[in-house]
């Protein structure tokens, strides 16, 4: 990491400590910055300005912003941000370029132990106020709600020795991409041991402890406008499932 930038994690922490010490300059246009913000920034719309190395503007701001707290600017991929960061500091600020910029911070998350609940590790986004949980009891811990970046909650459980053994959405979210079947893919069995199965009504793949439902006719094929929808049948050397006779139009 650069010492001219910000980890956008570090500006979360940062907000969330000692957001005195910290001033957050955001240089994206009006509308963009009305429609999402990092809670308590300054917005200073000069993005199509900077990408014409136009400073004028930002001059004539330099007596509003502090010169005696750290900025971190912000834009939308930390391009601009980093050339109103030079500029500021050529001018006497101590002005840095978070990372990434809107883009970063949309993928911070942040973790918390929950102590009314033994065994819950909450797991929060400051970009966009998801919420999820890492649960865990012994060594095994399921995640619930996670966002598409599955990376965080399998750091999140390396971190305290726990294996991911299950995974699951409470709901359905309108406001992030759910990582809940990227989180099973580590948890799947090795391809070797996957198998396919021939019935009654064709072949159909079996794949951890899942088996296709037939598709009903007229139905589109999945993988178009319909997701597969999967049942569970049992494992081998428990009752084996039975099969799923195909749905029939009513007359």
């Amino acid at each position: 990491m650069s010492n001219t930038n910000f980890d956008p994690a570090e500006v979360a922490r940062r907000i969330e400590e000692d957001g005195e010490d910290l001033f957050v300059l955001d240089v994206r246009n009006e509308d963009d910055y009305e429609e999402w913000q990092i809670d308590g920034s300054t917005n200073v719309p000069i993005y199509d300005e900077l990408l014409e190395y136009d400073y004028s503007t930002l001059e004539e701001q330099l007596d509003e912003l502090p010169k005696d707290t750290e900025i971190a600017v912000v834009c939308v991929a930390g391009i601009t941000s980093t050339r109103a960061a030079e500029f500021l500091r050529e001018h006497g600020f101590d002005a840095k370029s978070v990372d990434d910029g809107m883009n970063g911070w949309g993928r911070v998350h942040r973790q918390y132990d929950v102590d009314a609940a033994d065994g819950v590790v909450q797991i929060v986004r400051p970009g966009t106020g998801c919420v999820s949980y890492l649960a865990h009891d012994g060594d095994e811990a399921v995640v619930v709600d996670p966002s598409q970046y599955i990376d965080r909650y399998l750091n999140a459980a390396d971190e305290r020795d726990l294996e991911i053994v299950g995974v699951a959405d409470s709901h359905a979210h309108a406001d992030h991409v759910s990582g809940a079947r990227r989180t099973r893919c580590p948890l799947l069995p090795p391809r070797g041991r996957r198998r396919r199965t021939r019935g009654r009504h064709g072949t159909r793949g079996r794949r951890d402890g899942f088996r296709r439902r037939p598709r009903p006719r007229g139905a589109p094929h999945a993988g178009t406008h319909s997701r597969q929808r999967l049942v569970p049948v049992r494992r081998r050397g428990a009752i084996r499932g039975h099969a799923v006779p195909p749905q029939r139009r009513p007359p």
